[in-house]
């Protein structure tokens, strides 16, 4: 019997997920893919501490231990791109399902981050680039971390996935130039302020761009340009709300962007905040 039907078969307590991975972490002969069967759908917890420092750990740990063959590794990516997980419970935007979605999410980064994922086929990583990008584009709910539930941060979770895709060299110009843009509509809704370093992960992805070549200077110039120019509503609170996180954002761009030495994105960077807090004048 495979190892699928075997563990779908049973359905687990959740002191028996809390001894599995406390196991886990005490004895490599339990990194499996038997273990996992059984641990990825506490993913969807919402007990912050079982699924953040547990489950999610755990899972973390078999990765990194390099007990699973490839084509496990590509089984448990397609699982969690499905329905199943990263697409579960689109559109409402205080459901409970945000917390599969998002952690499908770190869970695939960890698995990104293994040697095995660089030898993985083109074809599979550029379906979770595009499986998280239309993902990205219908994620409504952008809440940090919930009272009594913990981290959602699907924001932050999904940029930690564009960064290692990005490091990579999966996506081309133009899906990175899209997912940009796509992010920026995310920051100017206005639905919630980012207080929760969203900004400081964003920038990972924009900056490996420019590490491994995929754009250039003055493509992120362009993109912050169009950041700063963004039209900003005029209804409190969202227009306040839309406008401080841009502002925050490229504030932080202009930062690091002048750490790194970046003359000409230091000076967009400056430029696109000065336009912004033109169009903000408004609120003062």
């Amino acid at each position: 019997m495979d190892t699928e039907t075997e563990t779908s078969k049973r359905i687990d307590t959740e002191t028996e997920i809390r001894a599995l991975c406390n196991r886990v972490h005490r004895d490599r002969a339990a990194c499996t893919m038997v273990t996992v069967h059984r641990l990825l759908p506490w993913i969807a917890s919402t007990d912050g501490e079982l699924r953040d420092d547990l489950v999610y750990t755990a899972l973390y740990d078999i990765f990194e231990a390099e007990t699973l063959q490839q084509g496990d590794l590509e089984w448990v990516l397609a699982e969690l791109v499905s329905d199943r997980y990263l697409f579960r419970g689109l559109g409402p935007a205080n459901g409970d399902d945000v917390f599969r979605r998002s952690f499908s999410l770190l869970v695939i980064d960890a698995i990104l981050e293994t040697q095995p994922a660089r030898h993985m086929p083109g074809r599979t990583l550029q379906q979770v680039w595009n499986a998280y990008r239309d993902y990205v584009t219908r994620e409504n709910d952008l809440r940090g971390y919930v009272d009594g539930k913990g981290w959602a941060h699907s924001l932050a979770h999904g940029a930690d996935v564009a960064y290692s895709l990005i490091a990579l060299n999966v996506p081309g110009k133009t899906d990175v130039l899209q997912l940009f843009d796509i992010w920026r509509v995310k920051l100017s809704d206005g639905a919630y302020v980012f207080i929760d370093e969203e900004g400081e992960r964003l920038l990972r992805a924009v900056f490996a761009a420019l590490d491994v070549g995929i754009l250039d200077e003055d493509d992120l110039c362009q993109v912050a340009a169009s950041y700063g120019s963004t039209p900003v509503s005029n209804d409190y609170p969202l227009g306040q709300h839309a406008g401080e996180n841009l502002k925050n954002f490229l504030m932080c761009w202009h930062i690091h962007a002048d750490e790194r030495r970046l003359d000409q994105l230091s000076t967009a960077t400056y430029e696109a905040l000065q336009t912004l807090k033109r169009q903000r004048s408004k609120w003062y």
